[in-house]
């Protein structure tokens, strides 16, 4: 039986993933056994990148560009990840129904090397896009956020407590005030 499936960011197994726009919209890449997904080893490149479409985050998340994302989410994925979700919120700005990339021109514009796979630090960046929720393999590219939900407490427990203490500020402001975006200079 085909599943949709998604890397658990704890490496539990797949597990079942709701499609984030109309399931005739995109096809998803699906898996016939139990084994882990690599996000990047079935895509071709030249890749399509499509927006997914999350009312929620969407109107309350957060631009991939943001001082938010910076502070709290590169800790999370990592400054590779962050610079590739960047380049696609880019893209999205000139192009917002969606565009195509060649993957490994867009690692070497970036200094990183490619090739499919979890092999090349580009793949393993794409990768744990997937693994964090920010972009969703497809059967010819990806669907990817175009804002950042918050991040999660239980990666928030992983970062330093300072940051773990700014965080819970920015909250506590940001309910109060109905900001979502932590201002640069804030």
């Amino acid at each position: 039986m085909n599943r949709h499936v998604a890397v658990r960011s704890d490496h539990s197994g797949p597990t079942e993933r709701i499609a984030p726009t109309q399931p005739s919209d995109f096809p998803l890449i699906t898996e016939t056994s139990e084994q882990q997904l690599d996000a990047t080893s079935l895509i071709p490149s030249p890749a399509s990148i499509r927006p997914w479409i999350d009312p929620v985050v969407d109107e309350r998340g957060h631009d991939p560009r943001s001082a938010y994302v910076e502070r709290y989410w590169l800790g999370v994925i990592g400054p590779t990840a962050t610079w590739i979700m960047r380049r696609f919120a880019d893209r999205f700005d000139t192009e917002p129904a969606g565009f195509t990339i060649d993957l490994e021109h867009t690692a070497s514009t970036m200094g990183l090397s490619f090739s499919k796979g979890h092999n090349s630090p580009f793949g393993r960046a794409l990768h744990r896009c997937v693994m964090f929720g920010l972009a969703q393999p497809l059967s010819d590219g990806f669907a990817v956020r175009r804002r950042f939900p918050s991040v999660a407490r239980r990666h928030l427990m992983r970062l330093p407590t300072d940051l773990q203490s700014t965080h819970d500020a920015w909250a506590r402001r940001a309910v109060g005030d109905g900001k979502v975006d932590i201002p640069l200079g804030g």
